[in-house]
């Protein structure tokens, strides 16, 4: 290659390098979506029971609706918090997704909730969450794996109580055909 023609290769080869990195830097920094829906466009599953099956105060739709090529984990989870104390109280909620390599916020709303009342998630986008819940004092984590998409329905159901967080997941993998 003549000196000319070797540097407009390594030019044009730098700025499509550089194109192809700021993309990904895009793609890294994109937040995830959140959506108010009405509380009824949740669905409550086949599994919501006990402690988180109050009424919904206010849903919300995180992330977008994507084709998953496996057809396994290609639903939405719902994820309810309820308050599990006597009485109303001011529920935190933080919601974080890993995203290359480590969590990033995606939204974090406090709600007033009456005993019993809850607030549902819908998770559109399969991928692994954390909701950081507190109340009074006491608090906890509550993971959603990107497994726990499957190909029909699952739910979360995370209660915060006097003594700390409980949560339940249910899914209905095993009706799922491959």
């Amino acid at each position: 290659m003549t000196g000319p023609t070797r540097r407009r290769v390594l030019v044009a080869l730098a700025g499509a390098f550089g194109v192809g990195v700021g993309g990904v830097a895009v793609a890294e920094l994109a937040p995830t979506p959140v959506e108010r829906l009405a509380p009824a466009a949740v669905s409550d599953g086949h599994f919501v029971s006990g402690e988180a099956d109050g009424p919904k105060t206010a849903a919300f739709a995180v992330g977008r609706r994507t084709p998953i090529d496996d057809g396994l984990r290609d639903g939405p989870h719902a994820v309810f918090v309820a308050n599990g104390f006597d009485a109303t109280r001011e529920i935190s909620v933080a919601l974080s997704r890993r995203r290359f390599g480590s969590w990033r916020s995606v939204t974090s709303r406090t709600f007033e909730l009456d005993a019993g009342r809850r607030v549902a998630y819908r998770l559109d986008d399969p991928g692994r969450y954390r909701f950081s819940l507190a109340a009074d004092g006491v608090g906890g984590t509550v993971d959603v794996d990107r497994s726990a998409f499957d190909c029909n329905d699952s739910t979360t159901a995370a209660v915060v109580r006097p003594d700390g967080v409980a949560s339940e997941l249910r899914s209905t993998t095993l009706g799922c055909s491959w």
